[in-house]
């Protein structure tokens, strides 16, 4: 057994709390396809929102920016302006005819 090089603190969590944390980073997973078409609502969006902002950073310095787009013609423009971005690297780069960065593309595209 591997032993702490963290100090110990007080854990308030009840044992169901610390098995769902210990779930919730056994089972946590990137999600790239398969997003639902109707939107979040905005309380859910807010909670979502601010466990991100406390996610770990380096330095712990939480520089995270969050940009919540809520009509296609944002999200159309940053498509273009990212394929094309994209297109560029693998040219730079000796990518596939997608580039390095396809997924994240069909992210953008909704596909």
């Amino acid at each position: 057994m591997v032993e702490s090089v963290v100090t110990p603190t007080q854990n308030d969590l009840s044992a169901a709390e610390m098995s769902a944390v210990y779930r919730t980073l056994r089972e946590r997973r990137d999600v790239r396809a398969g997003y639902l078409s109707q939107p979040i609502d905005d309380t859910k969006l807010y909670r979502l929102l601010s466990a991100a902002h406390q996610a770990p950073s380096v330095g712990c310095m939480q520089p995270w920016r969050f940009i919540v787009v809520c009509s296609e013609a944002p999200r159309t423009a940053v498509h273009g302006v990212f394929k094309r971005a994209n297109s560029d690297a693998a040219a730079r780069y000796g990518g596939g005819p997608d580039g390095p960065c396809s997924d994240t593309l069909d992210l953008l595209r909704g596909s």
